[in-house]
């Protein structure tokens, strides 16, 4: 008989199979991303109905099998009908679960990440900030903690702090005025205040990170750099970032 599993989770991903089971992807503290198949679990009567919901937040517990887990139980904590109930935080919602199940593995433990993606669901479930605002918040920290940090203190290439305003986009580094061509595509442009900001926000403590919002003109300069920062290095083909890019031209 395979080991018993009982952990926190956030379900980041769902698949029917048959007329009444389900393949989840749940995102854990200590295993990273599980997968784990619930028997039965879209019958009306089933007790796995609701923490086998996409967004559902709680406590697993799973039985292990060759090649994946059998959810035997579960116990809700949060289900984010906040979220569900508005087609807008969907979109941005189904957003951050793709980039977490694009970006994380099986079995790692990734404690940061797991306690930002609740973070960042209850920052969208409580509609105090502007979800463009949480997006690149969100995308800015996650790049960092998955190991994309841009030192911007100051140029990478010759050490200067004056005239700092380029990133490398593909390599991850801040170049200044005179180290960076104004025409190079790899090359962002930032300034001042987005610079810090940046510096800011790939540092400050998570329980920290969505206290206040960004003005309308920092939202707009930091959404277009972790926009472009994240297509390098997650990858421009998430459908849901697709998704939601059309949503909001639409809205």
């Amino acid at each position: 008989m395979g080991k018993h599993l009982e952990t926190k989770g956030i379900v980041i991903s769902e698949m029917p199979i048959g007329e009444s089971d389900k393949r989840l992807l749940i995102f854990t503290p200590e295993h990273g991303k599980v997968t784990a198949f619930a028997k039965g679990c879209r019958k009306p009567t089933s007790r796995l109905l609701a923490v086998t919901q996409l967004f559902a937040y709680g406590e697993f517990e799973m039985l292990e099998g060759r090649n994946a887990y059998t959810l035997t139980g579960g116990e809700m904590t949060e289900a984010f009908y906040g979220i569900r109930e508005d087609m807008m935080a969907t979109a941005y919602g189904m957003y951050f679960l793709e980039f977490i199940s694009a970006t994380t593995e099986e079995g790692n433990s990734e404690p940061e990440l797991y306690e930002l993606l609740l973070r960042t669901l209850y920052a969208l479930k409580g509609k105090r900030l502007h979800p463009e605002a949480i997006q690149c918040l969100f995308e800015i920290k996650a790049l960092a903690l998955l190991g994309y940090p841009v030192d911007v203190t100051h140029c990478s290439s010759c050490g200067s702090t004056e005239l700092l305003g380029g990133i490398h986009l593909e390599e991850g580094r801040l170049l200044c005025a005179k180290c960076y061509g104004f025409k190079d595509p790899r090359v962002f442009q930032v300034d001042e205040v987005t610079r810090q900001a940046i510096g800011f926000l790939q540092g400050v403590a998570l329980n920290e990170l969505y206290k206040r919002d960004l003005t309308d003109n920092l939202r707009i300069n930091l959404h277009r750099y972790a926009d472009a920062f994240s297509s390098v290095h997650v990858g421009r083909n998430l459908r849901t970032k697709a998704f939601l890019n059309t949503f909001k031209r639409l809205d």
